[in-house]
């Protein structure tokens, strides 16, 4: 651990890190004002119900036509979520195609990327600030705010991003923990910034406002972070710097590439020597080194460096080369064969069903966890501030548990990662089950510290995957697995919300029964992968 801080200090990644923190606060705090102003504009504008009934749909007060109502407000609600995660996923699905090689290829590109980002974010909050004061706007105008993922691939982007930047820049030992790190602040930065929206968020009593609420105030502040966010990442160092002690102290980095190719090709020729369990000890390893001395030459600035000079201060030369770059079919095809390329020891096959994995819990996890709204109003009665809190809580439990489960299962009791992944995915088969049996808050919070370990399998899975493949392809396979992690919020949605709409009335906790089977099906899939290809 002190090695892993030291190493993050003297790269000063720290900068790096309190910028992504930032950006997943503002999305948090983004998300949850957005789910209130459609569900009180929906049940304002489509259903013409009053401002008590709106402002108090959470309480158990109503019965008979009222509680229909509400029932059919909550399933509107969800079917709007429906048709937002639709118009996002495919854009989301078309930039994966492209940009897991584009970044493989333009290793620079980092900085560039979530500028571009946090653009989008500024226009996109001033569209959500013209649909506040103009309340009575129809709530189905909010879908237009899909667009952004339509220019920047969204949330498949930055996960995208971010997790190349963690293999790159961190050492094969400490990628484990540096998973477990990235996870855990992923999840505190986005349920810290709904926390503070559920608390900055009250009722509106001034009988000449049309809002609610006091959404505003939130999407007042996404717009300052958006524009700190922006500048912070014009100025912060992002690319790892080697420094002077590190290159005396390990002769390797002193090490020129044609040394390293006359190494490669010595081991060759000993097959004995060859440790064919690591893919880039196999076929691959030539080929690795040699495409990331030719990724580098082509880089951005290098091909705009061999132009004109009048040509290269076009700014339209370069913006037209960019996409250029990123729309060339040719990082579809890498992209694909990334995948679907023949590997020593069955590297393929494990490669493709570990990602089959990891799909499935990202459905099964983030598919529940965007219902939890509906959810808590049916079963629990909760209101904004309440939400929030019990939100907040209901994800700092697993953050602790997945930390001490880490340094215990991982570092401490060294256990093999199949044994990891049983004992991890029980307890959330567990926790589902309890939830999904007893209606009663405390149990849900038992069931939460029951379940508090089970986010360390998408963490051991994505080490797994990290592990089989070489550095230059790094940026393929995350592109692949980021997207389905950001298409699963809105698949599982789909799913998950669809069920919720269906036994809204008679049976409002079908959907965490759902999730136990699935998780029961992780489970099984798990245990076949360690005994199939681990023995």
């Amino acid at each position: 651990m002190s090695s892993l801080f030291q190493s993050l200090r003297r790269h000063n990644f720290f900068l790096f890190d309190i910028y992504i923190f930032q950006f997943l606060f503002s999305y948090g705090l983004q998300l949850i004002t957005i789910n209130f102003l459609v569900q009180d504009k929906i049940c304002r504008t489509r259903f013409n119900q009053s401002e008590y009934f709106c402002q108090h749909i959470h309480e158990d007060i109503f019965d008979g036509s009222e509680q229909i109502i509400k029932d059919r407000i909550l399933a509107s609600t969800a079917l709007y979520n429906n048709y937002s995660n639709l118009i996002q996923a495919i854009p989301m699905f078309i930039w994966s195609l492209f940009f897991g090689s584009f970044l493989d290829r333009q290793t620079g590109a980092t900085r560039m990327i979530f500028a571009w980002i946090n653009i989008l974010g500024l226009i996109t909050t001033v569209f959500y600030l013209v649909n506040i004061f103009n309340f009575l706007i129809d709530p189905y105008m909010l879908l237009l705010a899909g667009l952004h993922t339509y220019l920047t691939g969204g949330m498949a982007t930055f996960l995208t991003v971010t997790h190349r930047y963690v293999v790159i820049n961190t050492d094969p030992e400490h990628r484990s923990l540096r998973f477990t790190i990235f996870q855990i602040y992923l999840l505190a930065a986005i349920t810290f910034g709904q926390l503070l929206g559920g608390n900055l968020i009250h009722l509106v009593t001034d009988s000449n406002s049309l809002q609610l609420r006091n959404y505003d105030l939130n999407m007042w502040i996404v717009f300052a972070l958006n524009i700190f966010s922006f500048i912070m990442i014009l100025i912060i160092p992002i690319d790892r710097q080697k420094s002077p002690s590190s290159s005396d102290s390990n002769p390797e980095i002193e090490r020129t590439d044609k040394d390293i190719d006359n190494e490669s090709i010595t081991d060759n020729d000993n097959d004995e020597s060859i440790d064919k369990s690591n893919p880039v000890l196999n076929g691959d390893r030539k080929s690795s080194y040699s495409s990331i001395i030719n990724t580098t030459n082509e880089s951005i600035e290098s091909q705009i460096e061999s132009r004109p000079i009048s040509e290269r201060r076009s700014l339209c030369y370069r913006m037209n080369y960019v996409c250029r770059t990123f729309f060339d079919m040719e990082n579809v095809r890498q992209t694909y064969r990334c995948l679907t390329k023949s590997r020593m020891n069955r590297i393929r096959e494990q490669i493709i069903f570990l990602i089959i994995l990891l799909v499935i819990q990202f459905l099964n996890y983030l598919g529940l966890d965007s219902m939890f709204l509906q959810f808590s109003q049916k079963v629990y009665q909760f209101d904004a501030k309440t939400f929030a809190n019990v939100n907040a809580i209901s994800k700092a439990i697993p953050n602790i548990g997945l930390f001490i489960s880490s340094q215990v299962l991982v570092r401490c009791l060294k256990l093999k990662d199949g044994t990891i992944m049983a004992i991890t995915l029980t307890a959330g088969f567990l926790n589902q089950i309890l939830i999904g049996t007893f209606t009663n808050v405390i149990v849900y919070f038992i069931a939460l510290i029951i379940g508090s370990m089970s986010g360390l399998s998408t963490i051991i899975l994505k080490t797994e995957i990290a592990k089989l493949i070489p550095k230059d392809e790094v940026g393929k396979i995350f592109s692949v697995i980021s997207t389905f992690e950001s298409l699963a919020p809105f698949v599982g949605t789909l799913i998950f919300s669809t069920i919720f709409s269906a036994s809204v009335t008679t049976y409002p906790t079908l959907i965490y029964h759902v999730g136990a089977a699935i998780t029961l099906l992780c489970l099984i899939m798990a245990l076949f992968h360690d005994l199939y290809f681990h023995h």
